[in-house]
């Protein structure tokens, strides 16, 4: 996860965004790009049939950044080692639920 080892700069960058438009603005890009991007998987899963037809791509892409960079901002700075794990499994959790049809084969 490219977060954690990050997680104090990007934490700074969410803080500064609300009073820097530069900043601002450039958050704003990489959360739609983001959104984006999980929209296309998406899409490409529902084509190829692992991905659930029900779902709207692109809002459904949008909450799910949208909770995580509020969860990752709220939730990871101030947790130990093993609750991380329990925060990351967690998420990962609540996006496979989410998106696919299948357990997990670590899982099932």
């Amino acid at each position: 996860m490219i977060y954690l080892p990050n997680r104090a700069v990007l934490a700074a960058l969410t803080e500064a965004s609300t009073y820097e438009s530069p900043i601002r603005h450039r958050m704003a890009e990489l959360q739609q790009l983001s959104i984006r991007k999980l929209s296309e998987h998406i899409e490409r899963g529902q084509q190829v049939g692992v991905v659930r037809k029900s779902l709207i791509p692109k809002e459904t892409a949008g909450w799910l950044i949208w909770m995580m960079e509020r969860g990752l901002y709220q939730m990871l700075p101030s947790a130990g080692l093993a609750e991380l794990e329990r925060l990351v499994t967690s998420l990962t959790d609540v996006i496979w639920h989410t998106l696919y049809l299948v357990e997990p084969k670590d899982r099932a």
